[in-house]
């Protein structure tokens, strides 16, 4: 018969040492609560964002033609597609396991086409009514970051984008950007989390 117990590691600098780069027990502590409050605000600002998504979508009435949402639709099938490809899969086999057919792939992807393409057109008429422009320095700004993100010379990036769609996304962009510092937002969650520490 053997009688076993678990030893846990004293919590000190050692331990500091041993499971992370630093060299203190508080300075682990510290990073850890960092990561912490960064993570919580990511993740407010991401309800945040899909709550001002739904009100938007909630408050906007438009005819949307069938055109625009059945070309949302390809392009959502085409990036699943995509996805698929780089994990080995084909668009064909995936519908046959999950039972489906084209058709009701496709209408499984058309409510959040909608949502997309209304919420981009409410984006569109907000950039027109505030009279919202896009200068040469915010062009060159995105375009610097989507080069560095990609490894790439600005000249190149500028040759592949459609600089048209490219710039009315920069409109959605601070369109997006103007409705969430124009929103109203309660706080007295945060807030009691925030006192809660």
């Amino acid at each position: 018969n053997v009688v076993k117990e678990i030893q846990l590691p004293e919590l000190d600098d050692e331990f500091a040492k041993d499971v992370s780069e630093f060299d203190t027990l508080a300075d682990l502590k510290a990073d850890i609560k960092k990561k912490l409050k960064e993570q919580k605000k990511n993740q407010s600002e991401a309800e945040l964002d899909t709550a001002l998504v739904e009100e938007l979508l909630k408050n906007t009435e438009v005819e949307i033609p069938k055109a625009m949402i059945d070309q949302k639709v390809n392009s959502m099938v085409a990036e699943f597609e995509q996805r698929l490809a780089g994990s080995g899969l084909n668009l064909q086999t995936y519908i046959q396991y999950t039972g489906m057919d084209m058709e009701s792939f496709r209408d499984a992807h058309r409510e959040r086409a909608v949502n997309e393409v209304k919420l981009r057109l409410a984006l569109e008429e907000i950039a027109e009514l505030e009279k919202i422009e896009i200068s040469d320095e915010d062009i060159n700004n995105g375009l610097t970051e989507i080069a560095e993100a990609n490894k790439m010379d600005v000249e190149a990036v500028k040759k592949l984008l459609p600089m048209d769609d490219y710039v009315n996304d920069l409109l959605v962009q601070k369109a997006v950007e103007l409705v969430k510092a124009n929103a109203v937002v309660d706080n007295t969650i945060e807030e009691k989390a925030d006192d809660a520490e």
